[in-house]
C-alpha cells in the first residue's frame, strides 16, 4: 500500500477524533485501511495478551528465538522439498 494512502487514512482519523480518544470500533475499522488482515490483527491481540501476561521484558526475546527455530526447520524443510522435486 502507498505510504500515501496510509498518511492521508491517519490524518483523516486525527482530524475527525482529535478531541477524543480512539475506540475498538475506529481502530478496527482504521487498522484494514492500512493493508492489515483479520490474522495480523489477531496475531497483535494475541501478542498483546501474552506480553500482558508475561512481561513484554520476557515474550519479546522468546518469540525471538522461537522463530529463529521455525525459520530453520521451515529452510531446511523447503530444501527437502526442492530435492524430491528434483528427483532426489
Amino acid at each position: 500500500m502507498p505510504s500515501s494512502v496510509a498518511a492521508e487514512a491517519v490524518d483523516e482519523l486525527e482530524t475527525s477524533h482529535a478531541s477524543r480518544p480512539m475506540t475498538a470500533a475506529v481502530v478496527r475499522r482504521l487498522l484494514p485501511s492500512l493493508g492489515w488482515t483479520a490474522a495480523d490483527i489477531r496475531h497483535a491481540k494475541d501478542l498483546a495478551a501474552v506480553c500482558k501476561r508475561l512481561g513484554e521484558d520476557r515474550v519479546i526475546p522468546m518469540i525471538v528465538r522461537h522463530s529463529a527455530q521455525a525459520g530453520k526447520k521451515a529452510e531446511r524443510s523447503a530444501v527437502r522439498t526442492l530435492l524430491q522435486m528434483l528427483g532426489g
